[in-house]
């Protein structure tokens, strides 16, 4: 069962009309991607595909033609687009087992991503992620730190996803006012916190605080493996591209976090050291992400009133 399946015991029925959904929406993006597909046949495809965005069954077809990776990539962004939608838009309408079919979709699609697959749509895969965590998170999805650590200690492009997804969620619970965050601002900052802070610290710093509900997973925190993997990507004199694009991703992530950090945990990780290594690699887009930073570092040792109340 998907969670979205109708009553009635019909799934042969719901599999062959999620079989046909798909197979006429590849042909709809088909004909809208096209430049030679004439106006009247773009719009009826466009009325389809708004058609589809607002079946209940928008999540499966979705989920379906966004793992099927036999599809071109644009198809597959736009199965990623109707999880999306059903998810901003829909949440609360569905049940807990709906709810938890599609945070399971969304990490299936996280743990099967590879290098061969576009960056926007790892970036969109990240996204929906983070949508599900400022619903669920630390409130009926306890387990997603575990999820990251395990997506982390996989392919390194998978670490590049889930600095994605922290760096989103970072941006999104203290950066932006996003409106869903906002709704659970005091749930997510504690959340947050309680990941990217080493274990000794949050002991020393909060001995009281309310320890019944765990969110983090391990004791280091995302601090120190960020600061490892950046380490990681400049580690070689001579930095392949790719090296430079993670370790940006790397530098993005700790600049997203400056701003309500606990400094004792910035010392404690060594990521100051991390950071002010980069100073010296040759690539000059990560000296440009570093000194922002750097930047940031100092403001947070010079103003530490600007630190939100962790009580």
């Amino acid at each position: 069962m998907n969670g979205f399946t109708k009553p009635g015991g019909q799934a042969d029925w719901e599999h062959q009309e999620a079989s046909d959904t798909n197979a006429h929406t590849i042909q709809a993006l088909e004909v809208i991607h096209n430049p030679r597909s004439l106006n009247s046949l773009r719009q009826d495809a466009s009325k389809f595909l708004d058609g589809v965005k607002n079946n209940e069954e928008a999540p499966y077809n979705g989920f379906s033609l966004a793992s099927n990776r036999n599809q071109p990539a644009i198809v597959r962004h736009y199965g990623l687009s109707l999880l999306e939608n059903a998810i901003r838009h829909r949440w609360a309408q569905y049940t807990g087992e709906q709810t938890a079919a599609l945070q399971n979709w969304v990490v299936n699609l996280a743990q099967e991503v590879t290098e061969e697959d576009p960056l926007y749509l790892r970036n969109k895969i990240a996204e929906i992620w983070v949508e599900i965590a400022k619903r669920s998170w630390a409130l009926d999805w306890m387990d997603m730190d575990e999820l990251l650590v395990r997506l982390w200690n996989g392919p390194v492009v998978r670490k590049a996803l889930v600095l994605t997804v922290l760096e989103t969620l970072s941006e999104d619970t203290f950066g932006r006012e996003d409106a869903t965050a906002g709704l659970r601002g005091t749930s997510l900052n504690r959340a947050c916190v309680e990941i990217f802070t080493p274990a000794s610290v949050l002991l020393e710093d909060f001995p009281d605080r309310e320890t019944s509900i765990n969110v983090r997973y391990g004791e280091e925190g995302w601090l120190f493996r960020i600061g490892d993997f950046l380490n990681w990507c400049i580690q070689d004199d001579q930095m392949a591209k790719v090296q430079q694009a993670y370790a940006i991703t790397a530098l993005s992530t700790l600049k997203s976090v400056m701003s309500w950090v606990i400094p004792g945990a910035l010392m404690t990780s060594h990521t100051f050291d991390r950071i002010c290594s980069c100073i010296s690699v040759p690539a000059i887009p990560v000296q440009l992400v570093d000194d922002l930073v750097h930047y940031n570092f100092r403001m947070i040792e010079l103003m530490p009133d600007r630190l939100p109340s962790r009580s």
